[in-house]
């Protein structure tokens, strides 16, 4: 059972982020490879709208809890547990009931 178990509102869209080592030559020559084993990075956007204070609080404290580079495990939309960690939060008030949350989720490879 993964870690963050609540259920975003949908999933905006997953990335994948290739990271590469790049040498750059006078001439316009380049070489390329791929930066380690794990050099596919996904990204995911999850968006949690008009969901109700106590939910909010709740999502908040956990990522907080987490300080950016702690990882966790997440169920991923295609049912895949992966671990991750989640640098970036951001929080709208929709009105004195209900908030919006959207979380940045980066696949974390660590042990």
């Amino acid at each position: 059972m993964a870690d963050f178990n609540y259920i975003p509102t949908y999933t905006s869209n997953v990335d994948s982020i290739y990271r590469i080592k790049e040498a750059k030559f006078g001439d316009g020559y380049a070489q390329r490879v791929a930066d380690g084993i794990n050099s596919i990075v996904r990204q995911w956007n999850l968006e949690f709208e008009k969901i109700s204070i106590a939910n909010a609080t709740s999502i908040k404290n956990f990522i907080n809890s987490k300080l950016g580079s702690i990882t966790f495990t997440w169920d991923t939309p295609d049912s895949e547990t992966v671990k991750v960690i989640c640098k970036s939060m951001k929080e709208r008030f929709r009105g004195p009931t209900t908030r919006d949350i959207s979380l940045v989720f980066e696949e974390d490879f660590s042990q």
